[in-house]
C-alpha cells in the first residue's frame, strides 16, 4: 500500500499542477490524462468529456464522458463516470461505491432514450448532443460497457463484469482504480487475464477429446461449442479474445468472410459442417473426466488465433430461438496447472 500511497501522491501532485498551468479543472486533467491510457489500451476508440448530473422521475442521473460513436466501435457504446480525488492519501471504495455510480450512469443512458428526457436537457449543451447520440445510435448498439475511472482503490474483480441488460443489450462494467493505473504505470500491464468458466458462468463444461500424445510439449483438445455459448463469451469480453488474432479487423470484407455470415443468416444448419476451424490457446485449461469422457471447464487467457471473423458474426447475427450452431475448437495448454 505505501507504493500505492506514493503513486497517488505524485499523482495528485502532477494533476494540480498541470491543472494550473492548463485553466482545465483538476477533475477535466484527471479525465484527459486517464482517458487517454484507457483509448491507447483499446478499452474505448475515443473518449469525449462530457459533465452532468441531474435527476429525471426522481432518480440520480450522471455522465462524465462517452468513448465515441457506437457504430464506429463495433457496435459498443461506452459512457464514463469520473471520480478524482485530490487528496495525498489514495481513498478506498467498495462495490456498493461502483453499484451507485453506475446506476446513475444507467440511468442517464436510460433516460437518453426519451423525447421528454432529452426535451429537458439545455439545448446545444454536450450533455444534450451525447444523449441524441446514444438515441439515434441505439438501434446499432449490441452491448453497453460502464466505465468508472478514479483514483481511489477497489479491491474486487475489475474487468469485464457482468451487470445485466438493457433492452436486451448485455452490459459490462470496468473499473480503472489506483491499482490498475499504478500496474500500468509500473509494469504496462492493466488487464486481469480471461478466465472463460464454461460450466459456472456460460451454462456448461465442453465436452472434448484429447488431440494429443503424452510428452508432447503442449495438451490440445477438441472440442465442439454450441454457437450461442460461443456468442455469449464474445459478448462478455468482445475484441478482447482475439487480440492474438492478426486477423481480427476483417470484419465482413472479402468472400470466406462474406460466405461465413451468409451461412449463418440463411443456412445455419449447415454451419457446422462449413465452417469447423475454430482454433484458440488457454495459459491453462481444467479438466474434468466423467463418465461420458472428458470435459473442459474452465480456460485461463483464452483467445481465439483462428476464426475470429466466425465468433464476431455469431455473436452479431445469432438466429432467434437459441438456436445451436456448432464449432469445433482446438485449446492448447500452454502451462501446467497449479
Amino acid at each position: 500500500m505505501n507504493e500505492l500511497n506514493e503513486f497517488n501522491a505524485e499523482l495528485t501532485e502532477e494533476i494540480r499542477s498541470e491543472s494550473l498551468q492548463s485553466g482545465m479543472s483538476e477533475a477535466d486533467t484527471f479525465f484527459e490524462r486517464m482517458a487517454s491510457l484507457l483509448e491507447a489500451e483499446g478499452e474505448i476508440v475515443t473518449a469525449d468529456r462530457a459533465t452532468y448530473a441531474g435527476s429525471n422521475s426522481g432518480k440520480t442521473v450522471r455522465i462524465d464522458g462517452i468513448g465515441g460513436d457506437p457504430k464506429e466501435a463495433e457496435g459498443v457504446l461506452s459512457v464514463i463516470v469520473c471520480d478524482f480525488y485530490a487528496q495525498p492519501e489514495p481513498l478506498k471504495i467498495n462495490a456498493q461505491d461502483a453499484k451507485k455510480a453506475f446506476g446513475h450512469l444507467i440511468n442517464f443512458v436510460a433516460g437518453s432514450r426519451r423525447p421528454e428526457f432529452r426535451a429537458d436537457l439545455i439545448p446545444a449543451s454536450v450533455e444534450a448532443g451525447v444523449a441524441q447520440l446514444i438515441a439515434s445510435s441505439w438501434s446499432s448498439v449490441s452491448k453497453i460497457k460502464l466505465i468508472l475511472i478514479t483514483n481511489a482503490v477497489y479491491s474486487a474483480r475489475t474487468d469485464a463484469v457482468v451487470a445485466g441488460k438493457i433492452d436486451e443489450k448485455p452490459v459490462t462494467y470496468n473499473i480503472w482504480d489506483l491499482s490498475r493505473f499504478h500496474r500500468y504505470e509500473t509494469s504496462g500491464q492493466t488487464r486481469e487475464k480471461i478466465v472463460v468458466n464454461f460450466r459456472d458462468d456460460f451454462g456448461t463444461a465442453i465436452p472434448a477429446l484429447s488431440a494429443s500424445s503424452s510428452g508432447d510439449q503442449l495438451d490440445s483438445y477438441l472440442m465442439v461449442v454450441r454457437g450461442s455459448q460461443l456468442a455469449d463469451i464474445y459478448e462478455k469480453w468482445g475484441a478482447r479474445l482475439l487480440e492474438s488474432n492478426v486477423r481480427s479487423f476483417l470484419q465482413a470484407r472479402g468472400g470466406v468472410n462474406r460466405g461465413i455470415r451468409d451461412t449463418i443468416k440463411d443456412e445455419p444448419a449447415m454451419f457446422f459442417s462449413y465452417n469447423n476451424g475454430l482454433s484458440a490457446t488457454a495459459d491453462s485449461v481444467e479438466v474434468d473426466k466423467s463418465t461420458g469422457g472428458l470435459e473442459i471447464v474452465s480456460a485461463t487467457n483464452l483467445q481465439i488465433v483462428n476464426g475470429g471473423q466466425t465468433c464476431q458474426r455469431r455473436s452479431k447475427t445469432r438466429p432467434g430461438g437459441g438456436a445451436k450452431i456448432g464449432h469445433s475448437l482446438c485449446a492448447h495448454e500452454a502451462a501446467a496447472r497449479a
